[in-house]
C-alpha cells in the first residue's frame, strides 16, 4: 500500500511542476510537427524550442532535446492527435497503465505467487527508475511493457507479436540490440525476419514523415552530442562511456570510439551465449540475464530510468530454479548494491551528487558492471539449470 501511495503522490507532485520537469513536450512537439507537415524540422533545436514553447508556455526558456531515432518516429506520432489541453493527463494515465500491465505480465510469465508479486510491486514502485520515469513523463514504462510482452510472446510462440514488440523497442535501439543479437545467436530466424519487416514498414512511414533532410538533420544533431552534453548528458549515464567521460572529459571522441569497440566485443559474447543456450529449455531466461545487463552497461548511452527494463532479470534470478544456486553472501551483496537504485538513495545520487558535486566516480555504473560480470559467470556455471528449466 505504501508503494502505491508513493506512486499517487509522485503523480500529483509532478503535475504541479509540469513546466519545470516534464519531458513530455519533446515527444508531443515532435508529433505535432510531423502532423503539421514539418517533420523535416524535428531534429533542428531552434525549431524544436519554438514548437515546445508554443505548445507549453510554462516551459519558459527550458528546452528538452529530442533524440529518438528517425526510423522509429512513427511510433510516437499518434500522441499528437490528443489535444494539448489534456495531453499531460492522457500521457500520465498511459504511463501508469503501461507500468501496471508490465507488472501483471511479469507475474503471469514467471508465475509469481502472491508473496512474489508483492515483492515485485514494492521493488518496482520504490525504485528510482520508476520514480524518475513517472516524475518526468519518460517512455521507460512503454519500453518495459514492450519488453515484458516480448518475453511472453516468445514463450507462447507468438512470433508476430514478438516482432512487433522488438520493432517498438527500436525507439531506443541500444536497449534492444543485445537481445536481438542473442536471438540471432539462438537462431530464432523467423522472429528476426518478421522484426525486419515490421521495422522496415515503420521506417518507411517515418521516412515519409521526415524526408531525407530530416534524417540528415538527425545525423548532424547526434554528431554534436559527442562533445556537447548540454541536452543528452552522457556523462551521467550509467555506462562505461559515461564513467570515462567523467574521468577524462577532454577525450570524449576517443572514449566514444573505444567504448564502441568494447560494446561490439560484448555483443560478440552475447551472440555466443545465444548459440550456447539455443537448445536449452530456459533459453529465454538465459537471454534475459545475459543480454540486457551486459548490453546496457557497455552501450554508449541510456538514462537511469531506463534500468526499469531489468525487472524481468531480477525476477528470473529469484525463481526457485536459480535462487538456491546463489550463495547467501552474494545475495546479500546484491541487495546492498541494489539500494543505490532505490529511493531515497537514487534521488541523492542524481540531484545532489551528479548535478551539484560533479564527482568523478559514477556510483550507478560500478554496481551494474559487477552485476553484469557476475551474471556471465553465474549463467555459464549453472548451464544445466537452464537446460532443465520448467516454469
Amino acid at each position: 500500500m505504501s508503494a502505491v501511495a508513493l506512486t499517487v503522490f509522485l503523480v500529483l507532485l509532478a503535475h504541479a511542476s509540469f513546466g519545470q520537469i516534464s519531458d513530455l513536450p519533446e515527444f508531443y512537439a515532435a508529433a505535432r510537427m510531423v502532423l503539421a507537415g514539418r517533420g523535416t524540422d524535428v531534429y533542428l533545436l531552434p525549431q524544436q524550442l519554438a514548437a515546445q514553447q508554443a505548445l507549453f508556455p510554462a516551459l519558459g526558456q527550458r528546452m528538452i532535446g529530442f533524440f529518438l531515432l528517425p526510423f522509429s518516429l512513427a511510433w510516437i506520432v499518434p500522441i499528437g492527435w490528443v489535444p494539448v489541453e489534456i495531453v499531460r493527463y492522457v500521457w500520465k494515465a498511459l504511463l501508469l497503465a503501461a507500468l501496471g500491465l508490465s507488472l501483471w505480465l511479469i507475474k503471469r510469465v514467471f508465475q509469481l505467487d502472491a508473496k512474489g508479486t508483492l515483492w515485485l510491486i514494492s521493488v518496482a514502485l520504490f525504485s528510482g527508475c520508476a520514480y524518475e520515469a513517472l516524475r518526468i513523463d519518460q517512455i521507460a514504462f512503454f519500453l518495459l511493457l514492450a519488453w515484458c510482452t516480448l518475453i511472453w510472446a516468445l514463450q507462447a510462440d507468438r512470433p508476430l507479436i514478438a516482432a512487433i514488440m522488438l520493432s517498438f523497442l527500436m525507439l531506443k535501439p541500444q536497449e534492444v540490440l543485445p537481445f536481438l543479437v542473442f536471438l540471432l545467436g539462438a537462431r530464432r530466424y523467423r522472429v528476426l525476419f518478421l522484426f525486419a519487416v515490421c521495422t522496415a514498414l515503420v521506417a518507411l512511414v517515418s521516412f515519409i514523415e521526415l524526408g531525407l533532410p530530416g534524417v540528415m538533420n538527425y545525423q548532424t544533431l547526434m554528431a554534436s552530442t559527442v562533445e556537447n552534453s548540454k541536452y543528452l548528458q552522457a556523462d551521467i549515464s550509467p555506462t562505461l562511456r559515461g564513467q570515462l567521460y567523467r574521468l577524462f572529459p577532454s577525450a570524449k571522441s576517443l572514449w566514444t570510439v573505444i567504448c564502441s569497440i568494447i560494446h561490439l566485443v560484448a555483443l560478440g559474447y552475447i551472440f555466443w551465449a545465444g548459440r550456447k543456450f539455443r537448445r536449452a529449455a530456459g533459453w529465454i531466461q538465459a537471454g534475459v540475464l545475459v543480454a540486457m545487463p551486459l548490453g546496457l552497461v557497455t552501450t554508449l548511452y541510456y538514462f537511469d530510468y531506463d534500468l526499469i527494463v531489468l525487472l524481468p532479470a531480477l525476477v528470473v534470478l529469484m525463481k526457485p530454479q536459480l535462487q538456491d544456486l546463489i550463495a547467501p553472501w552474494q545475495l546479500l551483496l546484491a541487495m546492498m548494491g541494489g539500494l543505490i537504485f532505490m529511493l531515497p538513495f537514487s534521488i541523492y545520487i542524481h540531484y545532489y551528487y551528479f548535478l551539484n558535486e560533479h564527482g568523478l566516480i559514477n556510483p550507478n555504473f560500478w554496481p551494474l558492471l559487477v552485476f553484469s560480470l557476475w551474471l556471465i559467470y553465474f549463467v555459464n556455471k549453472n548451464f544445466k539449470a537452464f537446460d532443465l528449466w520448467v516454469e
